[in-house]
């Protein structure tokens, strides 16, 4: 996992005291962690986040959760890229979760890591990562409806592939 530049959303920083968790923001993100743990994918945590009046991220936040729960700044580290090298400040931030809670998550995520499939048409406009979706601003995916007959030639029938997204 690499580390970025900018500090998480729920941690505020003050000259006086140092880093503290952002309640607010804190909380958004425990209530989004509690949703992944639970099964929800991204589009549902965002919808049952929105009903809550939460957010973790203002544009994209569907993209964003895959990213988040990833990350080692949720148990508090920092991981910083210099010179090709990766270092990891440990306790940097206060943690969100234990170290313990984060294996599990980690866990949990190896298990639904999406798999990229290698479909039997190239995929030129979603492969490209040129469309999204004007509901929810997710990638638009390439899909074939498999349920349907296939030409002579194997290839699905004119009008069986569609773009769709996790709306």
């Amino acid at each position: 996992m690499g580390g970025t530049a900018t500090d998480p959303v729920w941690v505020k920083h003050s000259r006086e005291s140092g880093f503290a968790l952002e309640p607010t923001q804190a909380h958004a993100m425990r209530r989004m962690l509690h949703h992944y743990k639970a099964g929800y994918g991204a589009v549902d945590i965002t919808r049952r986040l929105a009903a809550e009046g939460l957010t973790v991220s203002e544009k994209y936040p569907t993209n964003r959760i895959g990213r988040l729960v990833k990350q080692r700044n949720l148990m508090g580290d920092k991981v910083m890229n210099a010179d090709g090298q990766t270092f990891v400040l440990k306790g940097y931030y206060p943690p969100l979760i234990s170290e313990a809670e984060y294996d599990e998550l980690q866990l949990l995520v190896s298990k639904r890591e999406i798999r990229k499939v290698k479909g039997d048409l190239p995929a030129l406009i979603t492969g490209l990562h040129l469309t999204y979706c004007g509901y929810c601003g997710q990638l638009m995916v390439g899909q074939n409806m498999l349920n349907r007959a296939r030409r002579e030639d194997g290839l699905p029938q004119d009008g069986h592939r569609r773009l769709r997204c996790g709306c």
